[in-house]
């Protein structure tokens, strides 16, 4: 049963699908995965805070450190990974295999954020939040998350790369919550607050805001255990062993071989990927295939 989520229609009865004539019980569907689509419905929740109490005039949340009362908070482990180049080669960039590739790029892109969403969190919103991997220690240019290689497939080839990346989500969670999430006392969320809880949780004001708005600030949601507040540090990268990827070289290899006879029988997408597989492995050899690999891993290998 569908249901409304229009706060003033809470209470009517909900509507039944209207499914075409004949429709059984079950029914058969085509899915995609949820990268591929809009998987970060920023303007839904927006738009739903916008009709609470007290609802907006003008379906807009309020900003100001002051006078915000709701917000959105997005959880984005891949808030960014294009490049600018000033000087491109059109010659490799225009053709079609690699303008194929940004495109898919772009659509994944577009569905997970709205530029006007990040100017306004960029301009220190606080009807707006982003929670995103972030390591300041790593050289300009090189991704937080170790499992963010391989398209978002490099955590699948070793496990010490998701474990560094869950780490560092909670090291990035603790400083976004003791330093961003926060309200100064002057917001009127804030005026049920006793003195004493006042001085054991006020922090600093956030990095963006005026001089007029740096007063006592109070966290939204404070880490109230001694476990929660010491303080966290941005984990070791882990590193592959060169034999490791030896090893996923054979077993990607072994599956193409396996696969292939089966999918060449088909007339399909699928089949064609599996061909172009098949092929590189062909062409470039193992050792090709390797250091490609290697490359995409990055810092991700031991050196030689």
């Amino acid at each position: 049963m569908w249901e409304s989520v229009n706060p003033d229609a809470r209470d009517a009865a909900p509507i039944a699908p209207a499914w075409p004539p004949g429709t059984g019980a079950q029914i058969e569907t085509l899915n995609m995965d949820g990268g591929v689509i809009d998987n970060d419905p920023f303007y839904l929740a927006h738009d739903y805070l916008a009709t609470l109490d007290p609802r907006s005039p003008d379906n807009t949340n309020p900003p100001g450190p002051k006078d915000a009362d709701r917000a959105v908070v997005t959880v984005a482990p891949f808030p960014s990974q294009g490049t600018f180049t000033a000087t491109p080669d059109f010659s490799k960039e225009a053709a079609v295999q690699a303008a194929a590739g940004e495109l898919i790029s772009v659509f994944i892109a577009q569905s997970r954020f709205f530029g006007e969403s990040l100017q306004k969190i960029a301009a220190r919103s606080f009807s707006r939040f982003v929670i995103a991997p972030s390591d300041t220690s790593l050289p300009a240019g090189t991704p937080a998350l170790q499992g963010g290689t391989l398209g978002a497939f490099g955590g699948f080839f070793y496990r010490g790369f998701r474990a560094h990346d869950f780490e560092l989500g909670r090291y990035n969670c603790q400083q976004f919550l003791k330093v961003h999430f926060a309200l100064p006392v002057s917001n009127a969320i804030m005026a049920g607050i006793s003195p004493g809880a006042r001085a054991k949780f006020k922090v600093n004001a956030p990095p963006g805001v005026t001089e007029e708005e740096k007063q006592d600030w109070i966290p939204i949601i404070p880490l109230c255990t001694d476990t929660l507040t010491a303080r966290l540090t941005p984990p070791v990268r882990r590193k592959m062993a060169r034999k490791d990827v030896d090893v996923i070289v054979e077993l990607i290899e072994k599956r193409v071989n396996e696969v292939l006879p089966r999918v060449l029988q088909l007339n399909s997408v699928l089949a064609h990927i599996v061909r172009g597989v098949a092929g590189l492995f062909q062409i470039s050899g193992r050792d090709r295939v390797r250091d490609m690999l290697t490359k995409a891993l990055g810092d991700g290998v031991e050196a030689w």
